[in-house]
């Protein structure tokens, strides 16, 4: 089966491969780029200084199922960022600098399956930042456990890094 992959380059300077994969790597991107197609499945913003994402960052692209964002800077994501995103399967900030979350951020990806985030500025609602995420299989989190206090929201994952670390090392 012979495949064809037409390219084509946004406003932004991003590369559109067939209406659905968009590449805006190393762009020098400070907010999300508008007039991204609305057939767009897959989306990688790595590599820029986009420092927040707001509640209409991605409102013409209904048809996302995977998200990555990967930013030098601190990175704030509005909880009403993601409202419409229904069909985002994917959302990964691996290597990304510090990102933070406003309250039930991610209540609106019922369909979210895998979230990666390796650098992360728990907000005080840490305990119900995830509960909504019902089809959840794959979570990645870093978050460096010794110098969590007790009352820290994050301390309630403790056991759940340190179980996963040891089964890493059997």
């Amino acid at each position: 089966m012979l495949m064809t992959f037409s390219s084509i380059t946004s406003e932004a300077g991003c590369k559109v491969y067939n209406f659905t994969y968009v590449d805006c790597r190393y762009r020098n991107l400070t907010i999300v780029p508008r007039n991204l197609p609305s057939t767009t499945t897959h989306l990688d913003l790595s590599y820029n200084y986009i420092t927040s994402l707001t509640p209409n960052s991605f409102e013409n692209l209904r048809s996302l199922e995977e998200l990555i964002i990967r930013t030098y800077d601190h990175l704030y994501i509005d909880s009403e960022t993601f409202v419409g995103l229904k069909k985002l399967r994917k959302l990964d900030f691996l290597d990304s600098g510090p990102v933070s979350f406003g309250k039930d951020t991610f209540r609106h990806l019922q369909s979210l399956q895998v979230l990666e985030i390796l650098i992360m500025t728990f907000p005080n609602m840490a305990e119900s930042l995830f509960n909504k995420l019902i089809n959840l299989s794959e979570l990645v989190l870093g978050v460096h456990v010794a110098d969590l206090s007790s009352e820290h929201p994050a301390s309630k994952l403790s056991p759940l890094i340190q179980g996963a670390q040891q089964e890493q090392t059997m």
